[in-house]
């Protein structure tokens, strides 16, 4: 079962027992309004993240990764904020049609979230980003 569970983000539960469901695991890193689940993929209404795409498969133990994504003014920087258990080895990946990816840069995560930049070249494909645990 996929909440959308508001600030959150998104709450994973088995409900094999409906009557005693237990949490898997969350996805966090954007406010989820509404979500609906296609296949492997999990898409997420975020209000101000815009649409969110996720892997319905790979729930984060709680409180293990954060990743928040977001366009910079005007479009012309991407920005993303990346936190959880501190020590926690993350690999940032960028595709520019979702199916395939490639390492942007490989983290070890600090005690206090990072905020990452870059900026995007008029010229470039549309990227997108995920962060996993490696």
């Amino acid at each position: 079962l996929y909440v959308a569970d508001g600030d959150p983000g998104v709450q994973v539960f088995d409900i094999t027992d409906p009557a005693d469901p237990k949490p898997l695991g969350e996805h966090l890193g954007a406010r989820s309004a509404n979500l609906s689940v296609m296949g492997d993929f999990m898409y997420v209404a975020a209000g101000a993240d815009g649409l969110v795409i996720r892997y319905t498969y790979a729930p984060q133990p709680k409180g293990s990764l954060y990743f928040s994504a977001n366009p910079g003014v005007g479009g012309d920087t991407f920005r993303c904020a990346i936190g959880g258990l501190p020590g926690l080895r993350v690999g940032v990946e960028r595709s520019s049609d979702l199916l395939h990816w490639e390492n942007w840069m490989d983290l070890i995560l600090p005690s206090t979230p990072l905020d990452l930049e870059r900026p995007i070249e008029p010229t470039e494909p549309a990227q997108f980003f995920r962060a996993t645990i490696r």
